[in-house]
């Protein structure tokens, strides 16, 4: 499975979506049609980079060096962008 594959099943199952989600997609858009409740910043960001961190631990490693001030409104709005900062990162 690609680098842009894994990041998109794990954003697919943070935000509970039935399939992959468009590169075009707002994270918070994504994350507040489920998770109302939970506010996504920082909470939810929080959770999602834990989850990319999990996910990037397993074969091949890939180093996931993010944290909350990245994401919205900093420049990681989209899962397109997000799928960059992991994918293109050395």
């Amino acid at each position: 499975m690609s680098c842009a594959d894994r990041v998109g099943k794990v954003v697919k199952d943070w935000a509970h979506l039935s399939e992959l989600p468009d590169d075009d997609k707002l994270l918070s858009v994504l994350w507040a049609v489920s998770h109302n409740a939970v506010p996504f910043q920082p909470d939810a960001v929080r959770d999602l980079i834990r989850h990319l961190k999990d996910e990037f631990l397993k074969q091949p490693l890939k180093s996931v060096d993010l944290n909350t001030k990245d994401f919205d409104p900093g420049s990681i709005k989209t899962v397109g962008d997000l799928k960059d900062a992991i994918c293109e990162s050395p």
